[in-house]
């Protein structure tokens, strides 16, 4: 009697179809581990950043980062704004162990250069931060901004000056929706922003918040008092379905501008 040396046609279309079967049903979570990485990933880079941002503020007296300083081209937290940006610049650079080309600490796993049509400042061809600053409250008058009057009498913070250290948002996902287009942004923005007038401050509401909610659903965040951790959309209100942005509270206190009624 002759043995059977090899798989019969109909055995080997059992086998083909049980590993796609097993393969459509670890998909899922195979997506939702490679997910999960990325918030980790991300996570850990924002500890980079907030790691950065304290020793910034050790060697400066104890004051914090601006948002950005000097005249054209800017020098934000992240870097100088020139084409292409120039990290080694940033405020921020000198404090922290970044990597070269595009895979950096200013970036999120989540939004990597290509995934938004519109990139910030002065290049369209070299990624500068996908990630949201909260200079507004911790450095106004040090930061390059138009405010006028505010500029003197409201406070450049010094870290043991900061209301609600754990509960106050320090660095964030972000990214900004623009209605006819979207892109990245370093500016951490919550639900209101300041108009100001003279020696009067009104708070209207923001049309452009940035706070991304990209990780399935959570948005991760560095807080003043040095933890980081996810917020989900679900305590959020979205502004931008497309974008996932939106803010966590109606007003900018505590987690944006804890003492805007000062201002």
């Amino acid at each position: 009697m002759r043995r059977r040396t090899g798989f019969t046609l109909v055995e080997l279309l059992i086998v083909i179809s049980c590993i796609s079967i097993l393969s459509m049903l670890l998909l899922p979570a195979m997506t939702r581990a490679r997910g999960m990485a990325r918030g980790v990933h991300c996570t850990s880079n924002l500890r980079q950043l907030g790691g950065g941002w304290l020793l910034y503020a050790e060697t400066h007296n104890d004051y914090c980062m601006p948002q950005a300083v000097g005249s054209s081209p800017l020098t934000y937290w992240w870097g100088r704004d020139t084409n292409p940006p120039d990290h080694t610049q940033g405020l921020l650079y000198p404090y922290l162990a970044v990597n070269s080309g595009r895979d950096t600490v200013f970036d999120c796993p989540d939004q990597p250069w290509g995934s938004y049509p519109y990139p910030q400042g002065a290049c369209k061809t070299e990624p500068t931060s996908t990630y949201g600053y909260n200079g507004l409250y911790l450095a106004t008058p040090a930061s390059n901004w138009v405010f006028g009057p505010a500029r003197q009498r409201v406070q450049w913070r010094t870290i043991d000056q900061i209301a609600s250290p754990s509960l106050l948002f320090v660095f964030a996902d972000a990214l900004i929706d623009l209605r006819t287009t979207y892109g990245n942004t370093c500016l951490l923005d919550g639900p209101l922003i300041p108009r100001i007038s003279g020696d009067t401050t009104t708070w209207s509401v923001n049309a452009f918040p940035t706070l991304c909610f990209r990780h399935a659903g959570n948005t991760s965040i560095f807080y003043a008092d040095g933890h980081a951790g996810p917020i989900h959309m679900s305590q959020a209100t979205l502004t931008s379905e497309r974008c996932r942005t939106g803010t966590v509270g109606d007003t900018p206190a505590p987690h944006y501008v804890p003492n805007y009624q000062d201002w």
